[in-house]
């Protein structure tokens, strides 16, 4: 499996978004049924699923809460703008040590609907464009820091798969 290298930037605009539309599927090209992870239980299908899964958090198709308190929720959000990365083993407090059931036949099924789900969420005609949709983490938040979380949750997953390197 070939590793890509890739500046960690998650403020730059033009950057997040060649990631997320571009560099991410033509990273998971590489990813295999057999790939083992460095870190976590999820299997290379399950992983690329817990991100069809956020993006469908994103985009309003799944309601989730936030389990932050109210006045922790700004000190938190301030992570989205900063370049450090999301740390190895995180548990979301929606999903906790469940792991996700599988909802595509194969893993390139899967991969396929990731991008699909990608191309969705850049849809500015979509419905719901607009809306903030709750992040289970960081609160309400608005297309661009969904992108910015998007991001790392990708960069995350990717360096999981030893398929991604941070410059």
């Amino acid at each position: 499996m070939a590793k890509m290298t890739l500046p960690f930037e998650v403020n730059d605009d033009p950057a997040r978004k060649e990631f997320l539309v571009n560099q991410l599927m033509e990273m998971l090209k590489e990813l295999q049924e057999h790939s083992k992870p460095s870190w976590g239980k999820m299997s290379p299908q399950q992983m690329v699923e817990h991100l069809i899964w956020t993006f469908d958090v994103s985009v309003g198709l799944i309601q989730v809460p936030c389990s932050t308190p109210e006045n922790k929720i700004e000190a938190y959000k301030r992570f989205l703008t900063s370049n450090l990365p999301t740390r190895q083993n995180f548990r979301n407090p929606v999903l906790g040590d469940t792991l996700p059931d599988l909802h595509f036949k194969t893993l390139k099924d899967a991969i396929e609907g990731l991008e699909k789900k990608i191309e969705f969420f850049y849809d500015s005609e979509r419905p719901n464009s607009k809306t903030l949709q709750t992040h289970p983490v960081f609160g309400p938040l608005d297309v661009e820091d969904w992108e910015r979380s998007h991001y790392k949750h990708c960069f995350h997953h990717l360096q999981q798969f030893r398929l991604l390197e941070a410059q």
